[in-house]
């Protein structure tokens, strides 16, 4: 069984990850990303190897091992165009992700929940606005530096609440539609391992 910092270690790093991937869009034009995102998706895919989603991040990965610039600008676009759609959300099939769209009795209070609850861990994210503090994005900055900054047994317990009451309460509903429409590996394979990780925890 980990102790408690080594498994506050893989969490810090899974979170990180996944901020990475939600947090901000992917630019384009430009292959910068998806060079900076390969040995990650790479790691997690060795790490988790067997859980659902992995072969999809596995065959992401074994893809773009050796693309051509001009093949990884090409796989770089689609995730971004990929993101955009998930985030954004699909009409009739997808809600954008948010946790007052997704979790049960959520509302638009949820926001201002999510906004106090930064403020009393002392964290406030420059995105500019551009989110909501309850977006997919900024919920996985927030649990990353939650496991980071974990030092104490009330850390872990605020982090652990912090998973049940909101980020684990809503993912695994917009994960498992979400897979559904994804249009990439990278987000395929994210999808269903987050899902399932959330699910379990």
């Amino acid at each position: 069984m980990e102790t408690p910092g080594k498994e506050s270690e893989a969490s810090a790093a899974l979170y990180e990850y996944a901020a990475a991937v939600f947090l901000e869009p992917v630019p384009t034009p430009g292959t910068a990303w998806i060079r900076q995102m390969l040995t990650p998706t790479r790691h997690l895919a060795t790490c988790a190897n067997g859980a659902p989603g992995i072969s999809d991040l596995s065959a992401w990965c074994n893809q773009l091992e050796h693309a051509s610039t001009d093949e990884l600008a090409a796989a770089q676009r689609a995730v971004a165009i990929d993101r955009t759609r998930l985030c954004r959300g699909v009409d009739g099939k997808l809600l954008p992700p948010y946790e007052s769209y997704w979790a049960d009795g959520a509302s638009s209070a949820t926001v201002t929940n999510m906004t106090r609850l930064y403020s009393q861990a002392h964290v406030h994210f420059a995105h500019d606005g551009i989110e909501r503090d309850d977006f997919i994005g900024v919920e996985f900055a927030f649990a990353a530096h939650l496991a980071r900054s974990e030092r104490t047994e009330d850390e872990r317990l605020f982090r652990l609440a912090f998973e049940r009451e909101h980020l684990f309460a809503w993912l695994p509903a917009y994960g498992n539609v979400a897979v559904s429409v994804a249009g990439t590996e990278l987000f395929r394979g994210l999808l269903a391992f987050l899902s399932a990780y959330a699910h379990e925890a």
